[in-house]
């Protein structure tokens, strides 16, 4: 399963200034999010 929504990147804003970069608003498809915050948090809790 694709976690990023590629319509939104090519119709992403980019720039180069100061540095090359790109600002995609809903970059990750939102039937992932959940998951993607449970996987975080459980990264985080076994780091420490």
């Amino acid at each position: 399963m694709s976690l990023i929504n590629l319509s939104a990147v090519q119709n992403a804003q980019h720039s180069q200034e100061p540095y090359d970069h790109l600002l995609a608003s809903g970059f990750l498809k939102e039937e992932v999010i959940e998951e993607l915050r449970r996987d975080f948090l459980k990264s985080i809790s076994l780091a420490t």
